[in-house]
């Protein structure tokens, strides 16, 4: 193994399965994605979920049943270090068309603000948070990624390095 290969942590199933008791359990973020997204927690039968670094939880469609030595694996998915868990931009593109919950539709001109790492104003009912994202284009239905909306703003959340720019 080289310099770079970092322990990737399988999360416990439930409290009762883990040892470090600040680690989540897989059943928490499944729990997360079903009550604030409202994705059935049957979509990821199939998927492992384990922790690199603190708070870093990545999805991997394979599973192992311990703690492994490796360089990478599968896709971000949730960062959980913080006071509100935070889908990635990844995760919510390959997972948020199965979203019911905490979903905004863009208008095109709303798109490409978005993409482009802007806030802007948007009339939504919903609650303060962390948001899916989704659009349409040309008659193609997107999933655009991770908004935090508060106060009738929403806040891009496209990292810097997949932001468009368009001039």
């Amino acid at each position: 193994m080289n310099s770079q290969t970092t322990t990737f942590d399988l999360l416990p199933l439930e409290n009762n399965n883990r040892e470090d008791q600040s680690q989540i359990t897989r059943n928490e973020l499944l729990d997360f994605w079903n009550n604030k997204f409202g994705i059935s927690p049957q979509l990821f039968e199939e998927y492992s979920f384990w922790e690199k670094g603190s708070g870093k939880i990545w999805a991997f469609k394979v599973k192992f049943s311990k703690s492994i030595p490796i360089e990478a694996m599968g896709i971000r998915f949730t960062t959980t270090n913080q006071k509100s868990w935070k889908p990635t931009t990844t995760a919510a593109q390959k997972f948020g068309h199965h979203a019911t919950k905490n979903v905004l539709l863009l208008s095109p001109e709303q798109i490409w603000k978005f993409v482009q790492g802007q806030s802007f104003s948007i009339d939504w009912n919903g609650e303060s948070g962390y948001v899916i994202v989704r659009g349409n284009l040309s008659d193609s239905d997107l999933q655009i990624g991770v908004g935090l909306y508060s106060r009738g703003v929403l806040h891009s959340q496209i990292p810097k390095s997949r932001q468009l720019h368009l001039h």
